[in-house]
């Protein structure tokens, strides 16, 4: 009963490493709300990502929808139109860890700096 008990904590600690290691490469580069910002592409334009009740939303154009979180700066577009459901979109993070990049259907949009008023 003690070597049973023994080899249970440690598959259960086993487990656990293993669970956090996966976390680990899941867990975005930066905060989610880090990424809240507007990419600029010099042909198609501007890509909105903000912070909603449920997460980031991503808008180009007329098309607004949630981004589900993959793994690391992977993300998916929930967008419900031809075309455009399930896209991925990748953020690439500067040297500070900030995203500063955001690709879409291969297209980079540059992160543009957001100047303070006052």
């Amino acid at each position: 009963a003690e070597l049973r008990a023994a080899r249970d904590r440690e598959r259960r600690e086993r487990a656990e490493r293993e669970s956090a290691a996966r976390m680990a490469r899941r867990r975005s580069t930066a905060p989610l709300a880090a990424h809240a910002g507007t990419y600029h592409h010099p042909g198609y334009g501007d890509v909105v990502v903000s912070v909603g009740g449920e997460g980031l939303r991503c808008a180009w154009g007329a098309v607004e929808a949630p981004l589900d979180h993959r793994r690391a700066d992977l993300f998916r577009w929930r967008a419900d139109l031809p075309g455009y459901r399930d896209r991925e979109i990748r953020f690439r993070c500067d040297a500070s860890q900030r995203p500063a990049e955001l690709v879409l259907w291969e297209q980079v949009f540059v992160r543009r700096a957001v100047v303070e008023n006052g």
